[in-house]
Formats: C-alpha cells, sequence, structure tokens
C-alpha cells in the first residue's frame, strides 16, 4: 500500500503544464494527439527532468502521461513510449530497445547506428506514437566520448525534427542538466523541470501530514 502512494508536488504540476503547452489545442481548447510546432513548423521541442536518484521522477512522469487524455484514446494503445536506458548505453543498443518495445526485431546484424535510429523513426511514425519518453537518460553519456557524445546529441536533435518528430520527455539525474547544455541547439530545444529542495519552515506543514498518512 505504501509503494502504491505517490505525493504529486510543484513537480508533478510543472510537468503536466510543459506537456500542456507542447501539444496543440482544437477549437475548443482541448488537447490532441498532435505536437506543437517551432521554427516555422520545421520541429517539435522537448522536456528534461532532472532530479537525483529516488526522487521519484520515474513515478511522477508516468502518472503524467497516464492523465493525459489526448496520450491515452479510448479502446487504443497508448500515443507515448516509455523506453528506459539499455546498460551498456549505445546509440544502438538504445535504439534497438525502442525496437523491442515497438515489437519490431527485422534488423540486421550489420545494420550501423543511424540505420537502426532511420527504423526507430519509421516504426514510432507508423504506431502514432507522440511523446517517446527516454528513462536514466544521464546513462547515455557516462564513459562517453566527446565524439560519441555529439554523436547522442544528434540523434536526440533528429528525432524532434521532420515530419515524424515527436515530443522527447528526458529523465535523468543532474548529469543530464550538464549534458542538455552542452549544445545550444540542444539546451534550447528543452525546458528543464527541477524539483526545489525542501525548505525548513515552508515545507514542515506538508511534511508533517505526510508522515502522519503513513
Amino acid at each position: 500500500r505504501l509503494r502504491s502512494l505517490h505525493i504529486p508536488t510543484e513537480r508533478d504540476r510543472a510537468l503536466a503544464a510543459q506537456l500542456d503547452r507542447l501539444l496543440q489545442a482544437d477549437g475548443e481548447g482541448r488537447q490532441t494527439p498532435v505536437p506543437v510546432r517551432f521554427t516555422a513548423d520545421l520541429e517539435t521541442r522537448g522536456i528534461a527532468i532532472i532530479e537525483a536518484a529516488g526522487g521519484g521522477k520515474t513515478t511522477a512522469v508516468r502518472k503524467v502521461l497516464s492523465r493525459t487524455s489526448a496520450l491515452n484514446p479510448v479502446g487504443a494503445p497508448p500515443l507515448y513510449l516509455h523506453a528506459k536506458v539499455p546498460s551498456p548505453a549505445t546509440l544502438k543498443s538504445l535504439g534497438l530497445e525502442i525496437l523491442r518495445l515497438l515489437d519490431f526485431d527485422q534488423v540486421s546484424a550489420r545494420a550501423t547506428a543511424w540505420q537502426i535510429w532511420e527504423a526507430v523513426r519509421h516504426r514510432l511514425s507508423l504506431r502514432g506514437i507522440v511523446v517517446l519518453w527516454i528513462d536514466e537518460a544521464h546513462d547515455l553519456f557516462l564513459s562517453q566520448s566527446a565524439r560519441e557524445i555529439d554523436d547522442m546529441l544528434k540523434m536526440l536533435k533528429s528525432l524532434m525534427q521532420g515530419d515524424t518528430a515527436v515530443i522527447l520527455i528526458l529523465s535523468g539525474t543532474e548529469r543530464l542538466s550538464d549534458i542538455t547544455s552542452y549544445d545550444p541547439q540542444v539546451n534550447r530545444r528543452f525546458t528543464k523541470v527541477v524539483p526545489k529542495d525542501l525548505v525548513i519552515g515552508a515545507d514542515e506543514a506538508r511534511l508533517s501530514k505526510l508522515v502522519n498518512d503513513y
């Protein structure tokens, strides 16, 4: 019962607000499963949620996505995909993991990373995926050379460009903030959601209620 509890905070509200900003609205102001386009309709935008390990960011993103009606059509699969960065984390391994989640395993052992990612973009489009969520995204940049980091960032940019562009959500630890700032073009494409630390006095009533509920 305790495991199932999720305490919403300003992080959840900020994440929901940013996602709402990235989805087009219909004539009555309701969300639609269509990404907002920026830069002369050439690209989408993304969200980076950055928090220390164990802070609850994965649960928060899952809750927000599952409660976004535009991404959860009645009687049909969700229009978002949750991919956790595999180990070892490489462009190829992440691409293959996303293809596996999309029920596609017809990939040649000789396929290059860019061929794999072309297949990823094609399969995301076929499934109608609007939001791609990459969890533990900081692992993409651990123990990588400058060239490998540059390739990773190019891949992220390519997912948000063209006719098949998706909204990209990255969640990870503080290292993710440094990496998304590594490339100015990547940095401007992502709104960062960073939960604030608790403050003595201001948060005492909320914490007391939490302990009582537990």
